[in-house]
């Protein structure tokens, strides 16, 4: 299997881990714990046969993992190394425990010494930390989105629990105050259920991010325990929790983003940027089986035609702007404030817009990037943008979030 196969399948096995598991992993590490305190003479316990049988269950049955042959070759940990503890992931931490567990180590106790016990202790330590950052528990509202600093604009009620995206973008450019998103967004009206909630999580990730591989960035950003980065990143964690995973599951989602990248950089996509895993992850009994008992993620992975129309409405809103004028009000003086306005009558074609009247501000005589703030008049204020060195696209917030998925 290839890197960005593993990655992606880790992820979404990650995200969709049901309590019971997590316990189960928690258990496994203070097992371990146990094993590596009661060796004897420099010589494994009895704890050490157990710990072995234990971790072979979670791999090979709750994850589902196969062999550790299955990993690529790369800079994982590996068994004969002290890990870095913030630097393993959760592939890389599976891909060394699945390595021990089918090694002689756990296999044979007399040959494992105290120092092989240690590893297997904090590599369980660090997949058990990156668990539970991916499962964090956010607190949800009954009554649709609230906020207790600003109440203006914003709904209450039963009858209102969608994901509006001019709320969701309320949300991220406020993500220390103290509102809550709504605990059942799954939409009211003849809308397909959860509509709002995914085209929200796909607007930002294809406009804000502008990951032109929102697989792998998701899949990334799962896999490192989903850290926040103080803006985008943080406000779609509290927003969304483990379901962003379910992202990797929907064809149309690769396809939006190659619409993306092609119109606005003008070239072709590339084969990584046209990763598409959701067929060969979708087939996987164990996968479609949980995803089936999620209702949010049932919407999100329901066969390729598109059944949520992310297609059409990502298009209509990121791409193609309207005749009505656009105004860009600053960034004519280069060595002025680095800072300037893009003002849209509607939200039709805002991405387009800010690649089309971005691109054309002049170089800044210090080497600064430019700063777009963007707003439209039904969505209100969208962000600020800069435009990246190295992708050429024009992203909101840090750079290491936008490089993710790229």
């Amino acid at each position: 299997m290839s890197s960005r196969e593993i990655e992606t399948e880790i992820a979404v096995k990650i995200a969709l881990l049901e309590p019971k598991d997590i316990a189960r992993l928690r258990g496994i590490a203070e097992l371990a714990s146990v094993a590596s305190v009661k060796s004897v003479d420099g010589r494994p316990s009895v704890f050490t046969k157990v710990l072995r049988g234990r971790l072979s269950h979670f791999l090979y049955d709750v994850l589902g993992l196969k062999s550790s042959s299955d990993f690529p070759p790369g800079p994982g940990i590996m068994p004969n190394r002290e890990p870095d503890k913030h630097a393993a992931n959760v592939a890389s931490a599976s891909q060394c425990l699945l390595g021990i567990t089918t090694s002689s180590l756990l296999a044979e106790p007399a040959n494992m010494r105290p120092a092989d016990l240690n590893l297997v202790k904090l590599l369980l330590g660090r997949l058990c930390e990156l668990v539970d950052s991916v499962h964090e528990v956010r607190e949800l509202s009954d009554f649709g989105w609230q906020s207790n600093d600003f109440n203006s604009g914003w709904h209450s009620g039963l009858g209102n629990s969608e994901y509006d995206l001019s709320l969701v973008l309320n949300a991220l450019r406020s993500p220390e105050k103290d509102w809550l998103p709504p605990k059942d967004p799954a939409g009211s009206g003849r809308m397909a259920d959860f509509i709002t909630y995914w085209f929200s999580l796909c607007a930002i990730v294809l406009g804000h991010l502008a990951w032109s591989n929102p697989t792998l960035g998701i899949a990334r950003w799962v896999n490192s325990g989903m850290p926040g980065d103080g803006g985008v990143l943080s406000g779609l964690k509290r927003l969304y929790g483990a379901d962003v995973a379910a992202l990797i599951l929907n064809r149309n989602v690769p396809e939006a983003a190659n619409m993306v990248v092609t119109r606005v950089l003008d070239r072709r996509c590339t084969g990584d940027e046209a990763y598409d895993p959701s067929q060969i992850l979708l087939r996987s009994s164990a996968i479609t089986q949980a995803v089936g008992s999620r209702r949010r993620w049932s919407a999100m992975s329901s066969g390729g035609s598109d059944s949520l129309h992310l297609n059409e409405h990502l298009r209509r809103l990121l791409l193609g702007p309207g005749p009505q004028p656009i105004r860009l009000a600053g960034g004519h003086d280069a060595n002025s404030v680095p800072r300037a306005h893009l003002l849209l009558p509607d939200a039709y074609g805002w991405y387009e817009s800010l690649h089309l009247r971005g691109d054309g501000l002049p170089d800044r005589s210090d080497g600064r990037s430019w700063r777009v703030d963007v707003t439209s008049a039904p969505l209100g204020y969208i962000g600020e943008f800069r435009k990246s060195r190295e992708t050429g696209r024009w992203f909101a917030g840090k750079h290491s979030s936008h490089m993710l998925g790229n």
